[in-house]
């Protein structure tokens, strides 16, 4: 039968999570009460011989570029049924994924690639330079601030937004959030995210 590509429903999600914990929690399950496909997404589920066999999701953002502001479509929570890996339903869903946010006038395309030449075939390069720092505590100067610092939660999010606008603004490729977003560690650990700020 023919590979179906649809849009999920939450008839889809026990199947959709448990393709999404064997691919990035080694099948450990994720709490009933997880967002999915989560705010400003929207999520795709691949079919064949009426069972689910793959899904995705298309985080819908905007994007800085100098000083345009840009429609973009992130692909994130791409998963195939291991009995179905190496029978083109990952290439399948990636090009329907394309078509469709290009139909839809969205002018950009992001993802983290797990695996880069993957993704390249489909037309996706790398952009920007990878760079990681790391430094011990100990080399840090001790400090004493005399500025008010206070910790954000994600109720907080208003009060921090024009500055992460601004901040945003100053460069191409950044996305423009309208909240807090969990980062894939915070999500993975269940700790939230530690955000402080100054004000002047």
């Amino acid at each position: 039968m023919k590979l179906r590509i649809r849009a999920y429903s939450a008839d889809d999600r026990a199947q959709f999570m448990s393709l999404l914990a064997i691919a990035f929690r080694s099948g450990q399950p994720y709490d009933a009460d997880v967002p999915f496909p989560g705010e400003d997404a929207s999520a795709f589920v691949a079919e064949q011989d009426g069972k689910l066999v793959g899904g995705f999701r298309i985080r819908h953002m905007t994007v800085t570029c100098r000083e345009a502001l840009l429609r973009c479509g992130g692909i994130s929570s791409v998963a195939v049924a291991p009995e179905y890996r190496q029978r083109g339903v990952g290439s399948a869903m990636m090009t329907w994924a394309l078509a469709h946010m290009r139909a839809r006038g969205w002018q950009v395309t992001a993802l983290h690639a797990f695996r880069e030449s993957y993704y390249r075939r489909f037309g996706w390069e790398c952009a920007g330079r990878r760079v990681q720092i790391t430094c011990p505590q100990w080399r840090f100067p001790r400090l004493t601030c005399g500025l008010p610092v206070q910790q954000l939660h994600l109720e907080d999010w208003a009060a921090l937004e024009p500055a992460y606008r601004t901040f945003a603004m100053a460069y191409s490729g950044m996305a423009l959030r309208k909240s807090l977003r969990l980062s894939r560690i915070t999500m993975s650990s269940g700790n939230p995210p530690l955000v402080y700020s100054v004000s002047l």
